[in-house]
């Protein structure tokens, strides 16, 4: 059996949720979903300490993110705060991802694709923003590692589904990317026994293609 053993020192990636605030548990199980993949969600609502000044924490957050998602709700122009939101994290050069929710991008993100989504489906919605990060310049890299890492540590068999998942989907990984997924493999018990991850994991390791890293 692998060497395996969990570490803490790995970097998720960090998401901005804009959001009208009404929305706020439908936000949350998004949030819920994507953190499976390696990420670390922001929602104000949630996130903001009562005692903090929110203009300042949102604008720290968002300088500080790797990505804003906008869910673009019937009403999201309406909110005192997410047009400029978007502003902000487009002045910083942030990756924005639109989800058109009945709502299609405007303004300064109207020439950027849109996701389709439903705020009633979180775990699709995950999903789907999870593999658009993996396919952007800005984020790729670091998307990829993050998902590593996440299925490298999982703590549950419904972690190691949803990495393995997407993971299973990627044309290549770094040699120290396939060693870690090797050694969850063989030795995470939240990996192996998960039906069918072992074996769509084997199978993937056995034909990706293994890149090196560029310096």
């Amino acid at each position: 059996m692998a060497k395996y053993e969990p570490y803490d020192d790995w970097e998720p990636v960090s998401i901005f949720l804009s959001h009208e605030a009404k929305y706020g548990p439908q936000i949350m199980a998004l949030k819920e979903e994507l953190e499976y993949y390696g990420t670390s969600c922001f929602v104000a609502h949630e996130d903001i300490a009562p005692s903090r000044v929110w203009l300042k924490e949102i604008n720290r957050s968002i300088k500080e993110c790797d990505a804003l998602v906008a869910l673009l709700t019937p009403d999201f122009h309406q909110s005192l705060w997410t047009d400029q939101e978007i502003g902000i994290a487009l002045g910083r050069k942030k990756p924005v991802i639109p989800v058109s929710l009945g709502t299609i991008p405007y303004g300064f993100m109207g020439d950027i694709q849109a996701l389709k989504g439903d705020l009633n489906h979180p775990r699709e919605l995950a999903e789907a923003i999870v593999r658009v990060l993996l396919e952007h310049d800005v984020t790729c890299a670091s998307m990829q590692q993050a998902l590593v890492d996440a299925h490298y540590n999982a703590s549950s068999f419904m972690t190691s589904r949803r990495t393995s998942k997407v993971l299973s989907s990627l044309d290549e990984i770094t040699q120290e990317q396939y060693d870690l997924l090797y050694d969850a493999n063989e030795g995470n018990d939240q990996v192996y026994d998960a039906g069918g991850v072992y074996d769509s994991m084997e199978e993937f390791l056995e034909n990706v293609e293994i890149v090196e890293v560029e310096e």
